[in-house]
């Protein structure tokens, strides 16, 4: 998202316009932060004893998937379906674009100007590919290693 609207204010035909794009940015992530808040309290003050979830949970197992617990115990069965697709949806869509978008620099930027400036658009898709997969099997090696993003930082 972030990305998005810096490109979107830095690609601007006026100074005029991109302030208001950030501005209009500051107020749609201002209000899109209140479902997660809602969701964060309903979550919180629920009677998970009165639910289908396994009751006691771990002290703390909650807190990573309240999103995902909160979607499957505490709404109807297509509002639960069609949410975690939602969520699904939005995980994938910011994985893919990260993924092409390293790999696009690096085939671009890295091995078509340091090693081959001629090379030609069929080798540089090659490569392209190549680096996709690279960056795949490193962000599946790092996220199997590395349980909590605190400990990757």
């Amino acid at each position: 998202m972030q990305i998005f609207l810096l490109q979107r204010v830095l690609s601007s035909r006026t100074g005029r316009r991109a302030q208001m794009l950030s501005y209009g940015g500051a107020v749609i992530a201002l209000i899109m932060t209140g479902p997660s808040v809602l969701f964060g309290a309903i979550a919180k003050n629920t009677d998970w004893s009165k639910t289908e979830y396994p009751y006691p949970a771990p002290e703390g197992a909650c807190a990573k998937v309240v999103l995902p617990l909160a979607l499957q115990y505490l709404t109807p069965k297509a509002v639960a379906f069609f949410g975690l697709g939602a969520v699904s949806a939005a995980v994938m869509s910011s994985t893919d674009s990260s993924m092409l978008s390293a790999s696009t620099m690096i085939a671009r930027n890295f091995y078509e100007i340091v090693f081959r400036p001629k090379a030609s658009d069929k080798e540089i898709i090659w490569v392209l590919w190549g680096c996709i997969i690279i960056n795949c099997c490193i962000a599946t090696t790092l996220a199997i290693v590395y349980r909590s993003i605190y400990d990757l930082l």
